[in-house]
């Protein structure tokens, strides 16, 4: 669905006043990569406005500008352009952000596996790419916007954490090779890897042991769960975003094909973050509850409780799971 860079680039060209939007919960590659391109078109002396319905996450505010986000959009009457990157429906982005379908034009930035129409004057959507911030990246080399120290940190940020600091899948040659230009351009990795890495509250260790308490193993153990529940994150005193990264324990022990992370949301839903290994697709599960992602790597929400939800998962998951020693493709019933 990619349409090219060059009819991407003569889009900002054309237009001086633009929304820039992401989905709701926002990670560092939908945060990173906003602030990338927000920065560039601003230097072009465009006018930007940074939005996203739940604003920065603590773990976030480290990345450069990321005070500039806000959660109110104002009157879309003011706007020439919505640009919607790291998902490409508009509803992923939040309740407040559905006004934005009046804006004249929308660009959609995204790597995620598409299902259904996408709507968008300009669409570059690319699920072989790691991170939108490889987009991002190659858009500025297009635009000829020089890329900065600021512009490097956020964009090395988001490719290496929707990478798994280069260890998912997902890793290429492409974004090492990008990774590395961003350090030459003064993005610095041991201070970013310090940021999200080594600067953990003491809350979400203490979250974290309650929720290990909570893995179990299904299907001879190659599906392991945890839960978060809302008990869980107030006795520990923190919020869902600490949850963020939890679902790796499970996904990290010998002979789990898929891990899932089910959170209790105080709304009586529940999300469920997914990861998987080899040729179990996450994406496909998440899609059939209404989600998406990428396929090792996917989400959902859904009303009813965590048990409701689990049992709903590992009867779907079953059905997906690689038969041993079968080729690609080949799924037990």
């Amino acid at each position: 669905m990619e349409t090219g860079l060059r009819p991407l680039a003569e889009f900002f060209n054309e237009k001086d006043n633009f929304l820039l939007l992401s989905h709701e919960n926002p990670d560092c590659d939908a945060l990173g990569s906003m602030l990338a391109l927000g920065r560039g078109l601003a230097s072009r002396g465009k006018s930007v406005t940074m939005f996203n319905s739940d604003g920065v996450p603590a773990l976030y505010e480290f990345l450069p500008g990321s005070e500039r986000v806000t959660d109110r959009m104002g009157p879309v009457d003011a706007y020439e352009a919505a640009v919607l990157l790291d998902c490409h429906e508009l509803d992923r982005a939040g309740e407040k952000a559905l006004a934005a379908i009046s804006i004249p034009a929308m660009a959609v930035l995204d790597h995620h596996e598409v299902q259904g129409t996408v709507r968008g004057d300009i669409l570059v959507i690319d699920p072989t790419i790691s991170a939108v911030g490889e987009i991002v990246y190659r858009l500025l080399g297009e635009m000829n916007i020089p890329v900065d120290p600021q512009m490097a940190a956020n964009l090395f940020a988001a490719i290496s954490t929707d990478t798994g600091s280069f260890n998912y899948g997902n890793t290429t040659a492409e974004s090492l090779e990008t990774a590395g230009q961003l350090v030459r351009l003064g993005a610095s990795p041991i201070h970013i890897y310090q940021e999200l890495e080594m600067n953990m509250p003491p809350e979400r260790l203490n979250l974290l042991s309650r929720a290990l308490s909570s893995m179990e193993y299904h299907h001879q153990g190659r599906v392991g769960t945890m839960i978060v529940s809302q008990e869980m994150m107030s006795a520990s005193g923190v919020t869902a975003e600490e949850t963020e990264g939890l679902v790796n324990y499970p996904r990290s022990v010998r002979g789990v094909e898929l891990a899932f992370l089910l959170t209790e949301n105080a709304d009586g839903a529940c999300h469920v973050s997914l990861r998987s290994r080899g040729r179990m697709d996450a994406a496909f599960l998440a899609g059939s509850f209404g989600g998406g992602g990428h396929h090792n790597a996917a989400g959902f929400t859904k009303k009813g409780s965590v048990e409701e939800i689990k049992k709903l998962v590992l009867d779907a998951a079953i059905q997906l799971l690689p038969m041993d020693g079968l080729g690609e493709g080949v799924y037990e019933a």
